[in-house]
């Protein structure tokens, strides 16, 4: 059983353009600049669109409130975002339509995100899989493209996004590292 918190003891911060929210929805007044380079500039060009598609992103958590934030900044983004909040409904949704990145929480009831990916990636070896925790890092071997802390996830995510989607030259890079694994399995769409 999980600590009554969200996250257990941990408060998550979700950046979404100058605005930080706590992961159930609460805004914070602490500015930040999601779109920003290190200068302040605005980066221009359109992230998430390949001609007139929207890339589309399936992002899987069980805590709905988490999971809809992030669709929402992901559409706020340019990307086509959907939410599921279990691994089995994840699936079901990866039958029914075109996924071009899975998003995941690691630790989920059932399945967990790594099982989640392995399935996925049987079906569609091309989609890759970022998985995002609050209980340090996954070592998902071929299967995982990238592992992200919750507690730091954006920036992070959308910078992992544009990177494995092939848009990683529309947003500089920021503190996050990225590791030579993650270098060598990121495939140009």
């Amino acid at each position: 059983m999980r600590p009554n918190t969200p996250f257990g003891k941990r408060t998550v911060k979700i950046r979404a353009g100058r605005h930080l929210f706590t992961a159930n929805g609460k805004p914070i007044t602490e500015p930040a600049n999601l779109s920003a380079g290190a200068s302040g500039e605005v980066v221009s060009g359109a992230p998430g669109r390949e001609g007139n598609r929207m890339k589309a992103i399936l992002f899987v958590d069980d805590h709905e409130v988490l999971a809809r934030l992030s669709c929402e900044i992901l559409e706020m983004q340019g990307y086509r975002a959907v939410s599921a909040y279990n691994a089995a409904d994840a699936l079901e949704k990866f039958e029914q339509e075109n996924f071009d990145i899975l998003v995941t929480d690691f630790r989920m009831e059932g399945m967990n995100g790594l099982e989640l990916a392995r399935k996925v990636r049987a079906k569609r070896p091309d989609v890759p899989v970022i998985i995002v925790t609050g209980y340090g890092p996954v070592d998902g071997g071929t299967d995982v493209n990238a592992c992200l802390q919750k507690e730091e996830l954006f920036p992070a995510l959308l910078e992992k996004i544009k990177l494995f989607l092939g848009e990683s030259d529309r947003i500089p890079p920021s503190n996050t590292q990225t590791t030579d694994r993650q270098l060598q399995t990121a495939k140009p769409v």
